[in-house]
């Protein structure tokens, strides 16, 4: 498959050891998450209509970034932290539109191409109009961050207060990255198989699974040097296909607020009915999609996961 965007890191950080000092593996990580942001930024912001990758990995970066930070704040001064942290929420905020429309725009192409009703065109077409829009909020950070904030400043000077905390500081001093690794790993993977729905049907509690699925599958990526392979090759992939099940129903559920507005601010009778039979639709697909993950993820899925997460 052709690799869409060059030279980015990887996503396991496998430079680190059970001895390393947890300060120092926090520099490695959040350079190379940092650094994917840095390279995707510009990218998102210039040629997002070139492909739309730039937009959905500088997501997906930021998210990975966003959690290093998590899990090694107690690591930094907190103002610092907190700056970067707010700052990372910016971009992340200014591209979420813009990849809503974009997950949109790639499912409807598809429907148009089969079934080309006038409500389906007039959902495709409302959605572009929304994407030209969006891509302003992206520009607009782009701007800010090379004009005022100086975002690769901010990365240098975070990066060398670590290490400057690590050196003056006693607190943590004997700790090491392998057990300073465990007891964050298990913390997500606590977090995780607690959010598991009594409900699999109640949509908020869906959304915080899956939340915490993003974070447990992160918090591997980064600790993923001093764990056992079976975490990568087992754990990852069923991990991943949950998240693809729930993302299918999120995606679905962000697509119906999207008609709801849209029936709502809708000019005249006859619109207002195309977005009513639109929303109808995918109010089904979204209970459709919710009952195939409810005969998916079983008692054995789960017990699977739990077996593959052992720690």
């Amino acid at each position: 498959m052709k690799q869409i965007i060059p030279r980015l890191p990887s996503k396991w950080i496998y430079k680190a050891s059970p001895n390393d000092r947890p300060a120092d593996v926090a520099v490695h990580t959040l350079k190379n998450r940092l650094k994917a942001v840095l390279r995707l930024l510009p990218l998102a912001a210039k040629r997002s209509d070139t492909d739309v990758e730039y937009v959905h990995q500088l997501r997906v970066w930021t998210r990975r970034a966003a959690a290093a930070m998590v899990l090694y704040r107690d690591l930094m001064p907190r103002r610092r932290c907190q700056q970067m942290q707010k700052l990372l929420k910016r971009i992340r905020r200014s591209v979420d539109t813009a990849r809503n429309c974009d997950v949109q725009i790639s499912r409807l192409e598809q429907i148009v191409a089969v079934s080309p009703d006038p409500d389906n065109r007039l959902w495709l077409e409302t959605v572009r109009a929304d994407r030209l829009e969006a891509q302003k909020s992206v520009i607009s950070l782009f701007k800010r961050l090379k004009r005022v904030d100086g975002f690769d400043e901010r990365v240098r000077k975070l990066l060398k207060s670590i290490r400057k905390k690590s050196q003056t500081s006693n607190s943590g001093s004997t700790d090491r990255f392998g057990k300073f690794a465990s007891r964050k790993l298990t913390s997500a993977v606590n977090g995780f198989f607690d959010a598991i729905p009594a409900d699999s049907r109640d949509q908020t509690a869906l959304h915080r699974f899956r939340i915490a699925g993003k974070q447990l599958r992160y918090t591997l990526e980064l600790v993923i040097a001093v764990v056992p392979e079976r975490f990568r090759t087992e754990a990852c992939p069923a991990i991943q296909e949950l998240q693809d099940r729930l993302g299918r129903i999120n995606d679905s559920a962000t697509s119906l607020k999207w008609l709801k507005d849209q029936h709502d601010r809708a000019d005249g009778d006859e619109r207002a009915a195309a977005w009513k039979r639109l929303i109808d639709r995918e109010r089904a697909k979204m209970e459709d999609d919710g009952h195939q993950f409810q005969l998916w993820f079983s008692s054995q899925v789960e017990d699977q996961l739990k077996n593959a997460l052992k720690m």
